[in-house]
């Protein structure tokens, strides 16, 4: 018996089809024993037939412990220049974005983590997913760890909801090159002990009328509050499209 933890590996995918089957090539060429790892696919609202194309991949992953595709549409549309946390419209869209967000993260804890010891969030649009990756933040045995996320050729995070209250991301990644860092908050995509979830964390969608916050960051507050501790690891980077 492999003294290795379980994964499950959890993606949302909305208009992604450009980017899975490059996608699917980079988890599958992660080196780690595939017998303990799950993944699953949660598609919706896509307008570019994601869904369909994720059926043609999923046979992919028929040597791995668990692999799923599912489909949950809530029938809702953003204009592209909305789609990102940083530029944060003050806008009800916007907001109604980030709580479909977090129902759906909660989606995946509550039907597909099972006896998976890791739950890794993975985004639709990583273009590049070092080999050793998931090895190496599992190595730190921590509660909740998030790699650094940069724009290939660029040299500044592409993540900017996580930071510390003294210091921004930049900031942390040059005083802190190849460490692993404790944060005051972190964005959804990070690697977390299942235990995290099992004690109560979750994925709230009472979001505040008037603030909008990354589901990663409210996640965050309410496992710091039951006595987690968030990290950065600034030596494992991987790049975003």
């Amino acid at each position: 018996m492999s003294s290795l933890p379980s994964v499950l590996i959890g993606i949302l995918v909305k208009n992604a089809k450009f980017n899975l089957d490059n996608l699917a090539g980079q988890v599958i060429g992660l080196d780690y024993p595939k017998e303990l790892l799950s993944i699953v696919f949660l598609e919706g609202d896509s307008e570019d037939g994601s869904y369909e194309h994720l059926k043609d991949i999923m046979p992919l992953f028929s040597d791995w412990k668990a692999a799923y595709l599912e489909k949950l549409d809530f029938g809702f549309k953003l204009s592209q220049e909305l789609h990102h946390v940083d530029e944060k419209p003050q806008g009800p869209r916007q907001r109604q974005r980030l709580i479909n967000l977090a129902k759906l993260r909660q989606y995946v804890v509550d039907k597909y983590l099972k006896d998976e010891s890791f739950l890794w969030w993975v985004d639709s649009d990583y273009k590049i997913i070092p080999r050793d990756a998931l090895a190496k933040l599992l190595s730190y045995d921590k509660d909740m760890v998030i790699p650094l996320l940069r724009l290939e050729g660029r040299e500044e995070a592409y993540d900017r909801s996580t930071d510390r209250k003294d210091m921004d991301i930049d900031n942390l990644v040059r005083t802190y090159p190849n460490q692993l860092v404790e944060v005051d908050y972190m964005s959804a995509h990070a690697i977390i002990k299942s235990k995290v979830f099992r004690v109560g964390a979750n994925y709230s969608s009472d979001f505040n009328a008037h603030i909008i916050d990354q589901e990663g960051a409210v996640f965050t507050r309410k496992a710091k509050a039951l006595g987690f501790k968030p990290y950065l690891a600034t030596g494992c980077v991987i790049y975003h499209v």
